[in-house]
This record gives C-alpha cells, sequence and structure tokens, in this order.
C-alpha cells in the first residue's frame, strides 16, 4: 500500500495483491472522491478529473488477461 497524489482531491491509496510474483488485482481509492469515476471528464455526473486514470488502469488490467480455449462456451444449436 502507498500514497499518491499532491492535493486532498488527488490523493489515493493503492492496493497491489499478488499470487506469488504476480499481480493480481489493483484497488486504488479516492476517499474524497465519493462516488466519482477518477481521471475522468469532470463535465459529467459522477465523473471527476482528479485521481488516477481509471479507465487506464482498468484498460492495463484487462489487456493481460486471456480466456483459455477451453473456458470458451461451445457452440449450441444445429
Amino acid at each position: 500500500m502507498h500514497l499518491e497524489g499532491i492535493s486532498e482531491k488527488t490523493v489515493h491509496v493503492q492496493h497491489d495483491y499478488y499470487v506469488g510474483r504476480e499481480l493480481m488485482p489493483r484497488v486504488c481509492e479516492v476517499p474524497a472522491l465519493a462516488h466519482a469515476w477518477s481521471g475522468g471528464d469532470s463535465a459529467f455526473p459522477f465523473d471527476a478529473s482528479e485521481g488516477p486514470d481509471a479507465s487506464a488502469l482498468m484498460w492495463e488490467f484487462f489487456k493481460s488477461q486471456r480466456r483459455l480455449p477451453s473456458a470458451r462456451a461451445a457452440p449450441t444449436g444445429p
């Protein structure tokens, strides 16, 4: 866990969880934003330009995830 940011609205707590040496989830909490999407466009409701870019963090996580071929659903029907 470590703190980042420079103001009350940008300070966030980041928790990194590992299985062995592999980073699994990364949780970033921005207490001052309540329920806003951090790093978003503050012109929209529930978005805030402060804090880490939540979309970039999600993409960084999901782009490294792969489903095994055996985990895909088999086609059904005729």
